[in-house]
């Protein structure tokens, strides 16, 4: 029974996170100062938290210092959407599915 309810919250999952792509991509418009892409940080921030807040934090830093040091800009590109969410896709899997199953059944031996 558990396997079956963690299956369906994974499937839920990756749905959700695909639906979240599917629509950023849709409303894309092609300009380089769309703003498709902030649907894609909503989305994915909200499911892929807290992981995504610390690499998103870590991605604004580091276009700070690229825009800081030689003025480079990262504009809005269907693969700069594609690649944003497979980085926050990545993380967000590894952080419900892998990690976090780790640390309860690590708790759960420490406390029984």
């Amino acid at each position: 029974m558990r396997s079956r309810i963690n299956l369906t919250v994974k499937g839920l999952w990756i749905a959700l996170t695909v639906i979240v792509l599917l629509t950023t991509l849709y409303y894309y418009d092609g300009k380089p100062n769309s703003d498709a892409d902030v649907l894609l940080a909503l989305g994915m921030l909200t499911l892929s938290f807290p992981i995504s807040w610390l690499l998103a934090g870590a991605a604004a830093l580091l276009g700070e210092l690229a825009y800081n040091r030689s003025g480079f800009v990262v504009e809005v590109s269907y693969s700069s959407i594609i690649i944003r969410w497979l980085c926050l896709f990545v993380a967000g899997y590894w952080q419900w599915f892998k990690a976090v199953p780790r640390l309860f059944r690590w708790f759960s031996g420490k406390f029984r």
